[in-house]
């Protein structure tokens, strides 16, 4: 019954800690998630990032050209004032190149821009004029040139090439001013993704720090109340209970190492006496400075004491033989009688002493925890009929 408890609290505390990991390790893995998250979407090349920079790379890209026509309008200007020939053929080459640039560049961000009105600016309504002055340039305007007809070429110029080139301009400030306004708005997303994923962060982290220190905090509860249950409250040593279990497993391994195994029951020679003399607050002095010196006796961490009743105490002795445990039991007795600790209604003495029985068992059939407590009753009756103040010593 007592290693079941045992077990059972232990079990009960293992698996109180392990919700605790648990809980810690779930919340450091989600804000580890929503950190990661948001480092993702806003770091450099993530994927905010990346929509801002298309924006301005839009930006950068119609203004100056490839995007944005006015150098081949500034060519056409030109050519429409040239009359050597082999500058009016480098102007109608480069003219040639920048419709080659433009193109290029019209087919990049129509295939990069989602659908929308900056799209449908960038692809549509600046490219169809863009494109009709092309043509203009190439089949109307050249051959003028060409030919010398400079006059027409600038009346071609002033009712064809500057309404396109100015309609071709307002679609691209449109564009200008829709990037503006979308990175703009992906940057302010931005700002509050970042804002919004600190306020998870940090109430994350303060739900994860509360719920572990209420479950520390339950943890310790635990572990006091379960002290309590296991020692005496006057005397701070274990108190039955414990001892019942620490019994049971000194006895297993006692049998299972082949080793010797001493127990000792400690009467304080008429306590009741003591008590009615002196009353129970002296009385209750009386069991801790008894229980003091015991202690100081006790050299082994194995040796285990605790309190078994009013005024008895129990002591496991692992690995003692017969002769080792009378040894210590007279130590112990002479140990109290020489604190001389006045009892003038003891019918043995005039001060405090102990009447003490030991059993130590060699058998290496398993004893059961009863046959080695009654035995070291019998040994402690002994000393008590023999005029107490003494040790009795029985083996198994």
């Amino acid at each position: 019954m007592g290693d079941n408890a045992t077990l059972y609290d232990i079990l009960r505390s293992n698996r109180r800690l392990m919700i605790l990991i648990a809980i810690f390790i779930t919340g450091f893995i989600l804000f580890a998630m929503i950190g990661y998250k948001t480092i993702t979407n806003i770091k450099i090349n993530g994927e905010l990032y990346d929509e801002i920079i298309l924006g301005k790379e839009l930006v950068a890209d119609v203004l100056p050209p490839p995007g944005y026509i006015i150098e081949s309008y500034l060519v056409t200007l030109q050519l429409a004032k040239e009359t050597d020939t082999v500058k009016i053929e480098e102007l109608i080459s480069r003219e040639a190149q920048l419709k080659k640039d433009y193109v290029a560049s019209h087919e990049t961000w129509s295939s990069r821009l989602p659908e929308g009105k900056l799209k449908k600016n960038m692809a549509e309504n600046a490219y169809r004029p863009a494109m009709e002055f092309f043509d203009v340039f190439e089949n109307e305007l050249i051959p003028l040139i060409k030919s010398g007809e400079q006059e027409k070429a600038n009346d071609l110029l002033a009712l064809k090439l500057d309404p396109l080139y100015l309609e071709h301009r307002y679609a691209i400030d449109q564009v200008v001013s829709l990037a503006n306004d979308e990175n703009e708005a992906l940057e302010a997303t931005a700002g509050k993704i970042i804002a919004f994923n600190i306020f998870i962060l940090i109430v994350l982290a303060i739900a994860v720090l509360a719920t572990v220190v209420i479950f520390c905090i339950g943890i310790i509860k635990n572990e006091k109340l379960k002290k309590m249950s296991f020692f005496d409250g006057l005397t701070g040593i274990p108190n039955r209970r414990y001892f019942d279990q620490v019994l049971l497993q000194e006895i297993s391994r006692a049998e299972r190492e082949k080793k010797p195994l001493s127990l000792m029951i400690i009467d304080i020679d008429h306590y009741k006496e003591y008590n009615d003399t002196y009353g129970h607050l002296l009385g209750d002095q009386c069991l801790k400075i008894v229980v003091s010196v015991l202690k100081k006796n006790l050299k082994r961490s194995g040796d285990f004491l605790a309190r078994y009743g009013g005024d008895e105490f129990i002591l496991i002795l692992p690995n003692t033989t017969d002769e080792g445990g009378a040894s210590l039991a007279e130590k112990l007795r002479a140990s109290v009688e020489e604190m001389s600790i006045p009892n003038i209604n003891s019918l043995c003495s005039n001060v405090v002493t102990l009447s003490i029985g030991v059993v130590t068992t060699f058998s290496r059939i398993v004893r059961l925890p009863d046959d080695l407590i009654a035995a070291a009753d019998s040994a402690l009756y002994l000393s008590k009929e023999k005029g107490r103040n003494q040790v009795n010593v029985e083996r198994l």
